[in-house]
């Protein structure tokens, strides 16, 4: 009877890890704003309730600095409801999102490569992928879901290792115990 509880409370507790796990791992508003934020543009379908979402809690920085708001908008304007092309235009704080004729112009004058800037005797190069937080880590990151599952298990083997050496620690005394006495 014992083991069938611990069984069951097993499949319980990973049964509740695993619903909020397949939420977090849709993706959804968050998603949609890491993926405006990286460069610009969609590069998923996503629903009109998620673009909705994103557009809501937009972080004010990347608001500010990037031209997320309007591809938001624009995407929800679309027919198809997330559509993933963004052609240029005034953004909505006062930024203007570069044309393809814009960017061929910037390659050109700097060759390709990133400006270098000398700061304290050092070259500093600036980050691709913009300036925010959630831009410069959402590709180098886990997922949340995978996350939360690899210490939800770390938690559980740990609580399963404990349990084993309780049960276990009379015999393995005794056994340390007969060593000695050799």
């Amino acid at each position: 009877m014992r083991g069938i509880r611990h069984i069951l409370w097993v499949a319980a507790t990973v049964a509740a890890l695993a619903l909020p796990t397949t939420a977090l791992a849709a993706g959804g508003w968050q998603q949609a704003i890491r993926d405006c934020a990286l460069d610009g543009r969609l590069h998923q379908q996503y629903s009109q309730s998620d673009l909705l979402q994103a557009l809501h809690h937009l972080p004010p920085d990347i608001a500010e600095y990037t031209d997320c708001a309007a591809v938001l908008r624009s995407a929800l304007a679309s027919p198809g409801g997330g559509g993933s092309a963004n052609s240029g235009g005034a953004g909505s704080a006062g930024t203007v999102t570069p044309t393809a004729n814009d960017l061929s112009q910037l390659n050109a004058i700097t060759h390709g490569a990133a400006p270098k800037v000398s700061v304290g005797g050092h070259s500093v190069t600036p980050a691709v992928g913009g300036i925010s937080l959630a831009s410069r880590t959402a590709a180098n990151s886990l997922p949340a879901s995978l996350l939360w599952s690899l210490i939800s298990l770390a938690v559980m083997c740990a609580a399963a290792g404990a349990m084993a050496l309780r049960h276990r620690l009379p015999g393995m005394r005794r056994f340390a115990l007969r060593l000695l006495r050799r």
